[in-house]
């Protein structure tokens, strides 16, 4: 989930798996988290990822990691590698310099939608798959892989990656650990190029 300088991650407002099984379209919204349950529309899916004031690009979708925490803990805690993550502290960066804590930025994406059946008649488990997972977006490509597969994070872009109170890929039983590839296009790689571009005039 995370690449040094940026972190991509897409929070739904929902549940997008049980979505997926339904025609659904996309509609820009200005800010989906705040959309009227009552007024949203059968089939559309309100979506937004700009962050206005608080983003630290001219295209308004990059919000530095630290503003994030602090104005949504609650995306934190469950968007985050795990809840207490923070920007780790690199021992040993490239310059060769003293430790310096590592700035990261977000890339959220928000998405509200209503669905025809009530909460307590959608069994979640029957969506902790891959083939779920390979439905929602076939261009990211998934495969299964067990703790025996996770590197350990020894380097300076690992640290800070080691969840404290488990070892990745262990310890519950109704998910499943996967090893993601996705190439960037559209608004993301446009985000990164700029924030690239951004921190090369630094």
């Amino acid at each position: 989930m995370i690449t040094r300088r940026v972190i991509v991650l897409l929070g739904l407002l929902g549940f997008a798996p049980a979505a997926a099984a339904q025609d659904f379209r996309i509609e820009d919204s200005g800010a989906a988290r705040l959309a009227d349950v009552a007024q949203l529309k059968p089939g559309v899916i309100a979506f937004s990822d700009q962050w206005g004031g608080d983003a630290v690009d001219a295209g308004g979708v990059l919000i530095r990691f630290e503003d994030w925490a602090n104005k949504h803990p609650v995306q934190k805690k469950f968007l985050a590698l795990f809840p207490a993550y923070v920007e780790p502290t690199i021992a040993k960066p490239a310059n060769g310099g003293g430790p310096v804590v590592e700035k990261l930025y977000m890339y959220v994406a928000q998405a509200r939608f209503v669905l025809d059946r009530a909460p307590g008649n959608i069994d979640l488990s029957r969506y902790v798959t891959l083939p779920v997972l390979e439905r929602i977006d076939p261009a990211i490509k998934h495969k299964l892989i067990t703790a025996a597969d996770v590197v350990p994070f020894n380097d300076d872009p690992g640290a800070g990656n080691d969840n404290p109170h488990r070892k990745w890929c262990t310890g519950r039983a109704t998910s499943i650990c996967i090893q993601s590839s996705y190439k960037l296009e559209g608004k993301i790689q446009n985000a990164v190029g700029g924030m690239k571009d951004a921190l090369r005039k630094k």
